[in-house]
C-alpha cells in the first residue's frame, strides 16, 4: 500500500508551488538588496520559504493514509525544500565570488 496517495502530475504540480516560493525568496533577496547582510535573505527564508514548505508538507499530511506517517512525510518534505533553499544561497555565493575573482570589472 502506498505511503501517499497522489499522482506523480500533483506531486510535480506541488513542488512547483514550492519553488515558487524559492524563486521570489532568492530574486528579493538579490536583487533588492544588494548589500553583504543575510538579514534580509533569512527574513524571506523565513517568510515565504516557511509558508510554502508548510503548505507542501500540510497537503502530504492531508493526502497520506495513516497519519504517523503522514507526519513523517511532511517533516521530510518539509526539510528538504527548506535546506534546498540554503543550498542554492550558499551555491550562488560561491559562484558569484568565483566569477568576481575571475572578472572583477563585470561583477558587481
Amino acid at each position: 500500500k502506498a505511503v501517499v496517495s497522489t499522482q506523480s502530475t500533483g506531486v510535480l504540480s506541488l513542488c512547483g508551488y514550492g519553488l515558487f516560493g524559492t524563486l521570489l525568496c532568492m530574486f528579493l533577496s538579490t536583487l533588492l538588496i544588494a548589500s553583504a547582510s543575510n538579514l534580509f535573505f533569512y527574513a524571506t527564508w523565513g517568510v515565504l520559504g516557511v509558508s510554502s514548505a508548510v503548505r507542501m508538507g500540510y497537503i502530504f499530511l492531508d493526502r497520506t493514509a495513516v497519519r504517523k506517517q503522514g507526519v513523517t512525510v511532511a517533516a521530510i518534505v518539509a526539510s528538504v525544500h527548506l535546506l534546498f533553499i540554503l543550498y542554492l544561497k550558499f551555491v550562488y555565493h560561491k559562484t558569484y565570488e568565483a566569477a568576481a575573482k575571475i572578472n572583477p570589472i563585470h561583477v558587481r
